[in-house]
């Protein structure tokens, strides 16, 4: 089989142009990220959401619930996160894509909680919650409705970055097996 024309460059219908077989390389940088985005989206969402539940009771409740909170979210962190999860990933027999998201998503979350913490004790001392409180609201009330909505801006942009992490994490597992 031989070849005539050599790779197009870049450009018109070919955005990142071709290769020796005429194949477009886009075509093929979309087809094969497919797998990392929904790692890194999918365990970022879980992460997310452990996050900001757990930093949002430890720093709406304080006292002995932020403590133990917030140790849990220490031990945690004070362990490498591939290594972490290569260990999850090889206790389970199973070799499962779904297993990746949760595994990285359980090891995620405690960056995330102290984000929410440390926001929720900023948002906590404002009026507003004080003001719902004296108007009748309840503790969950406050908290999904005053207290994290105003917190989740730091948890969203780390949320963004955690993604990448998830993907370059997943890469690093899936090169060692």
């Amino acid at each position: 089989l031989a070849v005539t024309a050599p790779p197009a460059p870049p450009g018109g219908r070919h955005l990142l142009g071709t290769d020796i077989q005429r194949r477009d390389y886009l075509s093929r940088l979309v087809h094969g990220a497919k797998i990392s985005i929904q790692v890194g989206l999918t365990a970022e969402a879980i992460a997310l959401l452990i996050g900001m539940v757990v930093g949002a009771l430890a720093g709406f409740y304080g006292g002995w619930v932020e403590s133990l909170l917030m140790r849990i979210a220490d031990i945690l962190l004070a362990f490498p996160l591939p290594i972490l999860a290569m260990a999850a990933i090889a206790v389970f027999d199973t070799r499962s894509i779904a297993l990746v998201f949760v595994v990285l998503g359980l090891m995620g979350w405690a960056g995330i909680a102290r984000l929410v913490r440390a926001q929720c004790l900023s948002v906590k001392e404002r009026g507003y919650p004080e003001a719902a409180r004296a108007l009748g609201a309840g503790d969950l009330r406050l908290i999904a409705r005053h207290v994290l909505p105003n917190a989740a801006a730091p948890a969203l942009l780390a949320a963004c970055v955690g993604v990448a992490g998830n993907i370059l994490t997943e890469a690093w597992l899936s090169f060692l097996g």
